[in-house]
């Protein structure tokens, strides 16, 4: 009916307008800029019926569809315009466009792609295209057609800014700089310029640069509540935990962040807890919750009552903390209580400095019975036993957050060295995500797996972390395996990518949260196998000294043993300068163990 109507009434303009094709095409314009979309269909179909060869009638026909969400009619008028110029771009890139609306995300990228390959610097298809491939994780494809178009609109604010974005989600970082730095010369005091100058001189570590232009950002904006948590983690990045944590509190007011819960009970800012019942509730990753549940224990020992509600997967893991009286579901709350507090807003209200941090390991606890049933699994290899993990959770909801968490995540190949190396076992700790790049390492990278029972019978965690506890070293990428191992009270190498983590702060190799852990940098970014070759170097030399008493001389003693040892074992077959040689050695060894022992005298 409305096609009928619609053709009637084309009938009647055309009687009363009259006029040549480009007079009624033109008119039709006017009405289309002036958003009366149906008038201006009337009049691009009158100037069809006067010339259908043009492409530029059937794809405004198309686009005044599209404008009036017809997209069967869209779709069908801008395909015409194609077949009357293949390289018609706008045509292709409202294509695409109709085909997001669908949410066909293949056709719509393709759509796009063939509009960008009659003209690179087509605005309009090129900003969606990105988005979608930066939401796939795919930004270097997106900066090559970001670079194409920008180019061509060097002018263009928001492609810019658009380009400088995503070269910082991909790690270009000092690249992304440069151009924000340009945006800057041009508008100085743009708020959003300003703050993303600030975040990328704090990814480059360079955090006294970056706190000018957070000021300047907050005095343009006081109300840039991204810039004063951004802010927050420079400050706890460079020991200032008094500011520090204070911005961290802006986490729930930036973007979409808004505070999942709210409670009439006031939120628990310090009151004293003896005999009140609090409710804590988990947020962010697995690995926050890993790290911040210790502060649960200085709660208890203030005589609170806790009842903590972690993610799901931790429910059964930290049943086993006996400073926590009630673990619930995640989405769940108790009954009745008197304060609540979000778990990461602990160090706020406790007021943690660097000299405070609760590091009492371990707080985290295996099942006993699981501990030891892997003791006994694990007993016939006596070797020096590593536990690794090389990716993070990839199926976070954001784009932003899969891009933190590739940028710190590496390849379970990057391993092999370790697996070549005499008198060790290595053994796979990743679950979930990643598992898949064990189809796809070498045959000659000898790797330990478990099979598809472990951490579904019991839970999950229950069985890594009962296998951590009995190994030597766990050697992982910055996700939550390094926070359980740690709190565990295993030794933890933990791999950073360059920049890492605010968490980690600026120090080399050692970080105020775990004794137990050590820290190895990526030498520059991205070079994950400098770091390996590293992580290799140290290993030798821990196995080296590994199992020797403290005692220098008690050192000396034992040294003497083995090589009397190998001395003993020769036959009279061996040469008569490899036995001189091991003699010297004792020798020298025993004249070290009596000064050494001279000297504790």
């Amino acid at each position: 009916m409305r096609n009928t109507t619609l053709f009637a009434t084309m009938s009647i303009t055309t009687f009363l307008s009259g006029g040549s094709f480009e007079d009624i095409f033109n008119k039709g314009n006017d009405l289309f800029y002036k958003q009366q979309f149906a008038e201006a269909l009337i009049l691009y179909k009158e100037a069809r019926v006067l010339d259908d060869s043009q492409a530029a009638v059937h794809y405004n026909i198309g686009v005044t569809y599209f404008e009036l969400r017809d997209f069967v009619a869209a779709e069908e008028s801008l395909k015409k315009a194609l077949a009357k110029n293949p390289k018609h771009a706008r045509a292709a890139m409202y294509l695409g466009k109709i085909a997001h609306e669908r949410g066909q995300a293949a056709q719509a990228e393709q759509w796009f792609k063939q509009a960008l390959s009659y003209d690179p610097g087509l605005i309009d298809a090129v900003s969606p295209l990105a988005d979608m491939l930066k939401e796939k994780l795919a930004s270097e494809d997106a900066i090559i057609y970001l670079k194409a178009a920008y180019e061509r609109n060097p002018n263009n604010f928001n492609l810019a800014f658009n380009l400088a974005n995503t070269l910082n989600m991909a790690d270009h970082i000092e690249e992304s700089l440069a151009l924000y730095l340009k945006l800057y010369e041009k508008l100085p005091n743009d708020s959003s310029i300003n703050y993303n100058i600030a975040y990328t001189y704090k990814k480059l570590g360079l955090l006294e640069k970056s706190l000018p232009y957070y000021e300047k950002t907050l005095s343009l904006n006081p109300d840039h509540k991204e810039a004063r948590f951004s802010q927050g983690l420079s400050y706890l990045m460079l020991g200032d935990w008094e500011r520090g944590w204070e911005g961290y509190e802006y986490r729930w007011e930036r973007g979409d962040n808004q505070r999942l819960r709210t409670y009439s009970e006031p939120v628990w800012r310090g009151e004293p807890l003896e005999g009140k019942h609090i409710f804590v509730y988990a947020e962010q990753g697995l690995g926050d919750t890993f790290q911040f549940i210790r502060y649960l224990k200085i709660l208890k020992s203030q005589g609170a009552r806790i009842t903590f509600a972690p993610q799901n997967p931790l429910r059964t893991l930290l049943k086993l903390c006996p400073y926590i009286d009630e673990i619930i579901p995640f989405h769940d709350r108790p009954t009745t209580f008197d304060y609540w507090i979000p778990l990461v807003s602990l160090p706020y209200v406790l007021k943690t400095r660097l000299d405070s941090v609760p590091h009492e390991i371990p707080y985290l606890y295996a099942d006993p019975a699981l501990e030891t049933y892997w003791r006994e699994k694990l007993a016939a290899d006596t070797n020096f036993k590593i536990g690794i993990c090389w990716q993070g959770n990839s199926e976070y909801s954001t784009a932003f957050l899969r891009a933190a968490v590739k940028s710190k995540s590496t390849q379970a190949q990057l391993f092999e060295p370790l697996t070549h190396i005499p008198g060790v076992s290595v053994y796979s700790l990743q679950r979930v995500t990643g598992v898949d790049q064990l189809e796809k390492i070498p045959a000659s990278m000898k790797l330990i797996t478990f099979d598809d029972q472990f951490d579904n019978i019991h839970g999950r965690f229950m069985d890594t972390a009962a296998v951590m506890k009995n190994l030597d070293l766990v050697v992982t990428i910055d996700t939550s395996i390094c926070h359980l191992a740690a709190g565990l009270g295993v030794p933890v190498w933990n791999l950073l990518p360059t920049p890492a983590d605010w968490r980690w702060m600026l120090n080399p190799t050692d970080t105020p949260w775990y004794p137990n852990m050590r820290l190895f940098r990526q030498p520059k970014q991205g070079d994950w196998n400098g770091l390996m070759q590293e992580i290799v170097q140290a290993l030798k030399a821990h196995l080296a000294g590994h199992d020797y008493p403290d005692n220098p001389s008690q050192k000396s003693d034992e040294l003497s043993r083995i090589i009397a040892q190998l001395l003993a074992r020769h036959d009279t077959t061996t040469s008569q300068p490899v036995r001189t040689l091991l003699e010297d050695v004792i020798m020298k060894l025993e004249m070290t163990r009596a000064l050494l022992a001279a000297q504790s005298e």
